[in-house]
């Protein structure tokens, strides 16, 4: 599903200004000269961008932005900044618990002898772990800046990117860094403007 800019949407969404901005052009028009096809879809498309907290308008020429520190190379051009987050499950141990089996015979008053004896288990908890830092994607390389998890690789040995809901996965090689973030779709726009030699926005 589609996002639009959600008080675009709300205020002028009758006009179908929010198609025209998502590239949609047929729908705009067909929005324009219904009053958002009679008021119906602009208040389904209200709803929806409410529900999806933002809005994705298709980029149409890689972006320039100039980062907060990354330190650029002679020639290198940055086209994405921004938060993103590590996350890793992790299993740990929480406690430990113990099991008595046995039992004990009274051989005298105040007097017994235990038989049998306690085993001691761990008791194990999965955990997630989260590592937020800033994601940077340049022409040359892809960067992540963070206490943990941190890493940057040049863009060239690239073999695999798989955006989804929530996050990014990017494949060097045999090693795989996901990350989550509320961007991936202008993610996935950008990386897919660099390999294909979308002309830069200057």
């Amino acid at each position: 599903m589609k996002k639009y800019n959600k008080w675009v949407t709300l205020l002028l969404g009758y006009l179908g200004i929010h198609r025209y901005m998502a590239g949609e052009i047929g729908m705009g028009i067909l929005y324009t000269c219904t009053g958002g096809l009679f008021g119906i879809g602009w208040i389904v498309d209200t709803v929806r961008a409410f529900m999806g907290g933002g809005f994705y308008i298709p980029i149409k020429k890689l972006p320039v932005v100039p980062p907060q520190g990354l330190v650029l190379h002679n020639g290198e051009i940055c086209h994405y900044q921004g938060q993103a987050y590590a996350e890793k499950v992790k299993d740990r141990i929480a406690g430990y618990t113990s099991d008595y089996s046995g039992g004990s015979v009274r051989i005298a008053k105040g007097m017994s002898i235990r038989t049998g004896g306690s085993t001691r288990r761990a008791v194990r908890e999965t955990v997630s772990e989260r590592n937020y830092g800033i994601l940077y994607i340049t022409n040359e390389r892809v960067v992540f800046l963070s206490e943990k998890n941190a890493f940057e690789k040049p863009f060239s040995l690239l073999t695999a990117f798989n955006p989804s809901v929530g996050g990014v996965v990017f494949q060097f090689g045999n090693t795989a860094y996901p990350l989550m973030t509320d961007d991936s779709n202008r993610i996935r726009d950008i990386v897919s403007g660099i390999i294909n030699g979308m002309e830069v926005d200057y």
